[in-house]
């Protein structure tokens, strides 16, 4: 996977977590990579491209589940399901991040709060995690 490892990525108000391990990608050769070229997409992982308002699947072997989120952290949008050759943009203005997870994630409903939790099981905003979020 590409990008750093930064811990587990919840639902705020339920605790579900959506990925066990969650990879940031931050910078421009990450966010261009992402999830490309990967043979399969483990289901206990995630990838948060930031900053980030759209993503493609172009070179993805597999369907995605694309989840566009605010400054606050909050899901603006969700696309599950998401097949290999596409353009994905959220229906709401105000994404600055995309996460992107496997299909068998749990699936966080638009409004959610995203937290992560750090390696000392701290939990923290989603985009406490790269501060490039809030350029």
């Amino acid at each position: 996977m590409i990008g750093r490892f930064a811990g587990q990525v919840l639902i705020e108000s339920t605790g579900d977590v959506l990925a066990e391990r969650l990879h940031v990608a931050d910078t421009w050769w990450s966010r261009l990579r992402g999830v490309q070229f990967l043979r399969e997409f483990p289901a206990t992982d995630g990838l948060l491209l930031v900053p980030c308002s759209s993503v493609h699947t172009f070179c993805v072997r597999f369907s995605l589940q694309v989840l566009f989120v605010d400054r606050d952290s909050r899901v603006i949008d969700v696309h599950e399901n998401v097949p290999p050759w596409r353009v994905v943009t959220p229906r709401e203005s105000g994404a600055v991040a995309v996460m992107e997870l496997s299909t068998s994630s749990p699936v966080a409903e638009t409004g959610a709060r995203l937290l992560w939790k750090d390696s000392e099981g701290r939990g923290h905003p989603l985009l406490a995690v790269s501060a490039r979020a809030s350029r």
